[in-house]
């Protein structure tokens, strides 16, 4: 497995790496935490009467349970199966709440049964594509905010085994499975997948390059790695404060997004966008405009949001955030990020602004100081933006030389920039787009 840690540096060492850090995979990592905390014994968790046809085994609310997940292969046509996690969601593994009782090989066995379930040809009779014995893969812990408890999603691998005594029209897409090829999962090419761990397994088992069994645990010690401080310690801690972000502020959008994003722990473009819309920020009224917000918050540059990457990108662009100093520096890349619209692939690593990139931003900073920009206008500062940038008129621009414009005060405007007109951290004190998290010690 790739070892990884979703945070980026808490001091940038040069302006081209400000706002962003090394390139990273999902924290599907074995690795033990050494930062649980302990919560004593808890009460009022909820029943989980719409998680299936079962009581969790571990239920916080109706979003929040301990489950169990497949990555189904069918090794003869190199195909992966997924299915939709809800109505309201995308696709994902095929997942089940762990009932109360219920082992985990139990439950996976189960699932797979009914995700596989065919009808016979000519009869009525109902059985299931043949599987192999299912094999661990990997654990998740992810500690609940407020109960500091944990839940547990448990991820099995299993193929199918063609036995004849079962029907063979394997892999054929039904209304409980739908089947992908491995070129569809590395390219990015399934529009409403829900988060990124069934690219990341599938290519892993293909490239025979994973942990079987290995572990990963996310505490709120974690969660909180950049919670604000009276003298914040680093850039991110900083940006964090310039928001106005208290520490609770951070326990909530963290509930939030976990509540949001389960069975997943990270937030795609799809599920991003699905948030953004119940949550209701000025800059996500268009797919268009969304992508650029999900390209800039993405500073790992992956297809994916890790949680610091959403928290941190919320408080970027709130419109009390400061634009000088590290506060602003970090700000100059999501400003970069987001006009970079010539990198169609977020893992790519074109990091620079073509001309009708140059030419987006340069017409958003006029239309800051004027309701109607001529083109004239927009052509004439141009030239002198690429002039005071030392580049060919319509070259590209590196991000490092962007960065160095807008420190010197080559480029200016820049401050109105990635703004929502609504502020991100109002709307998360006063909306709720999912259950409070309480809890009560006893």
């Amino acid at each position: 497995m790739v070892k990884s840690k979703d945070s980026n540096n808490s001091k940038p060492k040069s302006n081209s790496q400000l706002g962003l850090t090394p390139r990273r995979s999902p924290s599907l990592e074995s690795k033990a935490s050494v930062s649980s905390a302990s919560g004593g014994r808890f009460t009022n968790r909820t029943s989980a009467d719409n998680i299936e046809d079962g009581l969790s085994s571990t239920q916080y609310g109706q979003h929040l349970y301990d489950c169990t997940a497949v990555v189904i292969a069918c090794t003869k046509h190199k195909k992966f199966g997924l299915s939709r996690i809800s109505a309201t969601k995308g696709l994902w593994l095929p997942f089940a709440p762990l009932r109360t009782g219920e082992g985990w090989y139990d439950s996976i066995v189960a699932k797979l049964k009914q995700v596989l379930a065919v009808t016979s040809s000519g009869t009525s009779n109902k059985s299931y594509l043949g599987f192999k014995p299912p094999e661990l893969l990997h654990i998740l812990r992810l500690q609940v905010p407020q109960y500091f408890d944990f839940i547990t999603r448990v991820t099995f691998t299993a193929e199918l085994s063609y036995d004849s005594k079962y029907p063979t029209n394997c892999c054929e897409n039904t209304k409980n499975i739908s089947w992908f090829s491995h070129s569809e999962f590395s390219t990015n090419r399934i529009k409403e997948l829900w988060g990124p761990e069934p690219s990341v397994f599938v290519d892993a088992l293909m490239a025979q390059q994973i942990e079987r069994g290995a572990y990963t645990e996310y505490t709120m010690r974690d969660a909180l790695k950049f919670s604000p401080r009276d003298q914040p310690k680093t850039y991110q801690e900083g940006l964090l404060k310039s928001a106005g972000f208290q520490e609770k502020d951070v326990i909530k959008l963290f509930a939030d997004f976990i509540q949001h994003c389960y069975p997943s722990q990270y937030m795609s473009y799809h599920s991003f966008n699905d948030y953004m819309t119940r949550f209701g920020t000025s800059l996500s009224n268009s797919d268009g405009v969304s992508q650029s917000l999900f390209r800039a918050f993405a500073f790992n540059r992956m297809n994916y949001l890790s949680f610091h990457e959403f928290s941190l990108g919320l408080a970027a662009m709130d419109k009390n955030t400061a634009h000088g100093g590290h506060t602003g520096e970090l700000r100059c890349g999501y400003i970069f990020r987001y006009y970079n619209k010539s990198c169609n692939q977020l893992e790519s690593s074109a990091a620079f602004l073509d001309f009708d990139d140059m030419k987006n931003l340069i017409k958003d900073v006029l239309k800051l100081k004027s309701s109607q920009v001529e083109e004239s206008k927009v052509e004439a500062e141009l030239k002198l933006i690429y002039q005071n940038l030392g580049v060919n008129y319509r070259d590209k621009v590196e991000e490092k030389a962007f960065l160095r414009c807008v420190g010197t005060m080559q480029l200016r405007g820049t401050s109105g920039l990635f703004r929502s007109t609504v502020s991100p951290l109002q709307q998360l004190r006063h909306k709720r787009c999912y259950e409070l998290i309480q809890f009560i010690q006893v």
